[in-house]
């Protein structure tokens, strides 16, 4: 474990205080989930979830023998307890909805940076909360966030797309989608060519010509992820 890692397993003064103030048989749950969460937002499901390492080093701190900790379980209401009274000392309120319409938000402002990686976007989330002691009840339910904060962007960008299409490539796309198999109907230029033969080299040159006709506003997606 480096000096970085190390130092995020640190419990203070007043963490100690708070810590020593449970039965010794708890105190190692408690001050894991406490540094747990502290570090990612979230508490975590089992004690297995945090590296053995940083528990032995939760132990040395706490006092208590490291075997204590195995009878520890995260899904008793004991823990549920314990958690509840966490947050209370972290300072730190369950999120409402207004809380989590702004963290959406922020999710869709930023998600054209860092991409579509829920996995990311969750990460980022947590951080948001961590920053603004806002507390997501559940993984869950910030999946549901970063879904919709995906979603909120894609329409953020396909509404600013539309509003920078020149009125001639809104008209060539709206015959384009009014008679899909047309000549350069939307359906036709999603063909294969097929056989090289004449009349299908110069029918998809036709569809190739009316595409790169269109003047699509690309720049709007310089700033955006790849992905």
């Amino acid at each position: 474990m480096d000096f970085e890692d190390i130092s995020v397993w640190n419990l203070s003064f007043s963490d100690l205080e708070f810590v020593h103030g449970y039965r010794h048989q708890t105190r190692i749950g408690v001050a894991a989930q406490l540094l747990f969460f502290r570090c990612n937002g979230y508490f975590p499901s089992t004690l297995a979830e945090i590296a053995q390492d940083a528990l032995d080093y939760v132990c040395d701190q706490t006092g208590e023998p490291a075997a204590l900790a195995g009878s520890y379980k995260l899904a008793g209401d004991i823990a549920r307890r314990h958690r509840l009274q966490i947050l209370r000392f972290l300072g730190f309120r369950r999120a409402g909805d207004g809380e989590k319409a702004a963290l959406c938000e922020y999710l869709s402002e930023i998600a054209g940076s860092v991409g579509a990686n829920s996995a990311e976007l969750a990460e980022k989330g947590y951080a948001w909360a961590l920053q603004n002691k806002v507390f997501i009840p559940s993984r869950a339910i910030m999946e549901r966030l970063v879904r919709s904060a995906l979603h909120m962007f894609s329409e953020g960008i396909l509404e600013l797309t539309c509003g920078h299409l020149p009125v001639e490539t809104r008209l060539a796309l709206e015959a384009s989608l009014s008679d899909p198999r047309g000549q350069q109907g939307f359906l036709r230029l999603k063909e294969d060519v097929g056989a090289a033969t004449l009349d299908n080299v110069l029918a998809d040159a036709g569809r190739l010509e009316f595409v790169q006709s269109l003047d699509f506003p690309f720049d709007i997606l310089d700033s955006v992820h790849p992905s």
